[in-house]
């Protein structure tokens, strides 16, 4: 027995009957045995008396029993406890009943106490089992929340790192429409400056050709020029041999002169 409540229970009728589990286990508890005990303990007996006077009322074929009479029976019952042979047989009846419904209770309260013992054991392991998987789930809620703490500061470090790639995205964003502009503006400036070159590679090409011409025309006045100098030259030396031709004729004139003279 181990102190379940059907356990106690019994234990609770057997010790209202003044009997013990010891008394039940170390003896085979024969009739006389059982009603000594019966008798012995006070509240028993007066259950056994009731028992008695009612299975005594009942056989009497007289209706009409005095109060003296009760009265006096039920002092001689608990002074001297003297039962006739047929209320003795009616006691050992109807205690051998009670016997042998206790005894059907007790191996029905030991079947109920192995059931339940099996159910606590199944219990017990079941407990055991919730145990440690709720040392299991806490040491993965555990887990959960440092991993959670870990996500929240990542979280926390991606927010700040998309501030800041958003508002890099912006710069850049104004950047390049500041770009474009630049590009338009730098585009359009180009073309024009296209439109230019080609304007003075014309130019270029025509002052080349006037170049050129200019080039030939200076090479024929050079020729020219030269031949001028050879011309002059040749001038300037007619004009000595000339200046020389009037000396020698004015001396010729004079010597002539001088011959007339």
């Amino acid at each position: 027995y181990d102190g379940t409540l059907a356990t106690k229970k019994f234990k609770q009728n057997l010790e209202r009957l003044g009997l013990n589990e010891n008394d039940i286990e170390k003896t085979d508890m024969n009739v006389e045995v059982f009603v000594e005990k019966l008798c012995k303990n006070p509240e028993s007996f007066k259950t056994v008396r009731e028992i008695v006077l009612n299975t005594g009322k009942d056989m009497t074929k007289s209706a009409n029993i005095c109060v003296l009479c009760h009265k006096k029976e039920i002092y001689t019952v608990e002074k001297n406890i003297e039962f006739t042979n047929f209320e003795e047989s009616a006691v050992k009846n109807e205690l051998e009943t009670k016997y042998d419904q206790l005894k059907v209770e007790n191996c029905s309260l030991q079947a109920t106490n192995e059931s339940l013992q099996g159910e606590n054991a199944r219990q017990k392991v079941e407990i055991a089992t919730l145990g440690s998987q709720i040392t299991s789930l806490n040491t993965q809620h555990v887990a959960l929340q440092l991993a959670n703490s870990q996500l929240a500061a990542e979280k926390d470090m991606l927010v700040k790192q998309l501030e800041a790639k958003k508002q890099a995205y912006e710069i850049l964003q104004h950047d390049q429409v500041t770009l474009q502009c630049l590009h338009e503006q730098l585009s359009s400036e180009y073309d024009s400056l296209n439109s230019e070159k080609e304007i003075l590679k014309n130019s270029i090409r025509d002052l080349k050709s006037d170049n050129r011409d200019l080039k030939e025309h200076a090479m024929v006045l050079d020729k020219q020029l030269e031949d001028y100098k050879i011309e002059l030259a040749s001038m300037k030396d007619g004009i000595t041999n000339l200046a020389n031709l009037r000396a020698e004729h004015s001396k010729l004139k004079d010597d002539f002169r001088s011959l007339f003279t």
